[in-house]
């Protein structure tokens, strides 16, 4: 009677252990979905400001074009085209990470735990990301109020006296 108590012990322990382990890996999964998912999404928004500055500093080259000559005019013009191209790195930096988030299969992947501290360890590339995406917005500011503020000059040169 002692020994089938035993077994029964024994085959419970087994089948708690194996529930555990699938509870883990679910857990650790989530953890992973969760992560390329807020990634993914983080990643979509920098992509997002970054076209916007883009934008704005292609506007802001055709405005600064039509400015009167002055050392300004031909500082901007000078300036925004390599601004221009530091977005554009970055827009392939953000693209290659995307693509790389969105080729993992999470699935084969779920029992892995170092893959889960890897995928956490490169969060340190998003936020570089995010830190250069302002720094980058910040100077489009720059340059645009700069430029607004030259047309003004230009255009109400009475009130500056």
């Amino acid at each position: 009677m002692a020994v089938v108590i035993a077994i029964f012990a024994l085959c419970i322990s087994a089948l708690t252990l194996v529930i555990l382990w699938r509870n883990q890996v679910e857990r650790r999964h989530a953890d992973i979905t969760r992560f390329r998912s807020d990634f993914l999404m983080k990643l979509s928004t920098i992509h997002h400001r970054m076209l916007s500055v883009r934008m704005h500093l292609e506007t802001a080259r055709l405005e600064a074009r039509n400015m009167r000559n002055s050392d300004g005019k031909y500082f901007w013009i000078e300036k925004i085209p390599r601004m221009i191209e530091k977005i554009e790195q970055q827009l392939r930096r953000s693209s290659e990470l995307k693509d790389e988030l969105e080729r993992l299969d999470t699935m084969k992947e779920a029992t892995r735990g170092d893959f889960l501290i890897r995928f956490q360890s490169s969060e340190h590339d998003l936020r570089s990301l995010e830190q250069h995406a302002g720094k980058l917005e910040q100077n489009a500011l720059e340059i645009l109020a700069s430029i607004r503020s030259q047309q003004e000059e230009a255009n109400h040169p009475e009130h500056l006296k």
